[in-house]
């Protein structure tokens, strides 16, 4: 595993309750997050959230487009734009600096980075990249595991590792896991459709974002 800064301004206070594992995760959860509010629009209703979505294309984009579609169809539900295969492919061939540009602008005015996490997912260079960078832009985050949804090709899959277990946060020279602080789902035992938006806000709030 990666150790990814030496100090942070992400937090993930909702789930500060639900913490297991090591003391110093939970004295990192209070001592570094900010008051959680509900947000709220000015006309009193949820505030809509931009979402980038992080994934491994190959392997899972017909589960993929499960998830994202049934987020994009929602009022106020907003993503990146959703490339082929060739247009990735077109990007990959210019290098590794332009892919991290247009990552970063995937990622501008977005509140919230859903990493979709599939069989391989854990392994990818570039979703581990923009997990990193999400952290350091101070994106909220969560996982949501695909493995139960079926492929109308292929069926089920092999349930992957977590993402977050690359990186660590020190605090206070002690290696925090990212995944003791970001929450992950399975879209189908715990109901995706139904929870999706919830989750967003969670994270979103629970990253700053108001």
């Amino acid at each position: 595993m990666d150790d990814i800064l030496k100090t942070t301004s992400v937090c993930a206070l909702p789930f500060v309750q639900s913490v297991t594992g090591s003391t110093h995760a939970k004295k990192f959860l209070l001592a570094h997050c900010w008051r959680y509010t509900k947000s709220r629009s000015k006309d009193g209703g949820s505030m809509a959230r931009k979402v980038f979505f992080s994934f491994h294309y190959k392997r899972d984009v017909r589960r993929v487009s499960q998830v994202r579609n049934s987020w994009i169809i929602r009022p106020g539900g907003e993503a990146q734009p959703f490339l082929d295969k060739a247009e990735w492919e077109s990007i990959k061939r210019t290098g590794s600096a332009a892919i991290e540009k247009w990552i970063d602008t995937q990622l501008s005015g977005t509140s919230v980075t859903v990493v979709l996490i599939g069989a391989e997912t854990s392994e990818r260079p570039w979703v581990r990249h923009e997990i990193k960078r999400s952290y350091e832009l101070k994106k909220g985050m969560l996982g949501i595991y695909l493995n139960n949804i079926k492929d109308p090709l292929t069926g089920t899959d092999t349930r992957g590792k977590n993402p977050f277990d690359h990186w660590n946060i020190t605090v206070d020279n002690n290696r925090v896991p990212m995944s003791k602080l970001y929450p992950t789902y399975d879209w189908v035992q715990n109901d995706g459709y139904k929870n999706l938006s919830a989750w967003i806000e969670q994270a979103a709030l629970a990253a700053g974002r108001r």
